[in-house]
C-alpha cells in the first residue's frame, strides 16, 4: 500500500502460533521468516480474550532503557486516554491495574494528559507501584507548558510526584 506522503509499505499477515510451529512445516513458512527477517517494524497483536492471554503476555521481550539497566517490557501503557473526560477514575483504576496483572510494566503518563497522572496514581495505590517502572514528563502542565527552566522542571516533577501518590519516577 501507499500512504499519504506516497511511501511504500508492505503488509504481511504472519500466524500467530509461529512459536509452536512442528519442525516438518518451518520450509513452508520460509518466505514469512524471511519478511520477519527484513521487516522495519513488527507489529505484535495480541488478543485479550484469548483462553491463553497470560501466555501470550509472557512473550513480549523486555528491553533496556539507555544505560539505566531497567528492563520493562517492550510494550507499555500509554495513558492519554485516561485522562480525557472520555474515561473515569474507575475505568483508570481498572484499566491500569488490569494491564498490571497481565504483565505489563511501564507506565507512560503526563501532567499534559488532563487527570491521568491523578488517575494512574489512584491506580497505583495498593502496592501497584511497585510492579511498575513510571515515567512522566516535565514541561507539559497546561500552566506550564514548554517551560524546562530548572525551576520550573523542579516544579513539574514535585507536582507530578503528589498527583502520582508516589515518592519517586524511573
Amino acid at each position: 500500500i501507499y500512504l499519504d506522503d506516497n511511501t511504500k509499505v508492505l503488509l504481511s499477515d504472519t500466524v500467530g502460533f509461529l512459536r509452536n510451529l512442528p519442525t516438518d512445516l518451518i520450509a513452508s513458512f520460509r518466505s514469512t521468516l524471511g519478511e520477519i527477517r527484513d521487516a522495519n517494524l513488527l507489529l505484535k497483536v495480541i488478543d485479550i480474550t484469548s483462553t491463553d492471554i497470560k501466555g501470550h503476555m509472557k512473550t513480549i521481550e523486555r528491553r533496556t532503557l539507555g544505560r539505566t539497566g531497567m528492563t520493562p517490557k517492550a510494550l507499555g501503557i500509554g495513558c492519554a486516554w485516561f485522562g480525557s473526560d472520555k474515561s473515569s477514575d474507575s475505568d483508570t483504576i481498572a484499566g491500569v491495574r488490569r494491564a498490571i496483572d497481565l504483565g505489563l510494566d511501564y507506565i507512560d503518563t503526563s501532567a499534559g494528559y488532563g487527570e491521568s497522572e491523578r488517575r494512574v496514581g489512584l491506580a497505583l495505590a495498593d502496592g501497584y507501584r511497585d510492579k511498575v517502572y513510571l515515567q512522566t514528563k516535565a514541561g507539559t502542565h497546561p500552566e506550564h507548558r514548554g517551560d524546562y527552566s530548572a525551576k520550573t522542571t523542579r516544579w513539574s516533577v514535585e507536582n507530578s510526584l503528589r498527583q502520582l501518590g508516589t515518592d519517586y519516577l524511573d
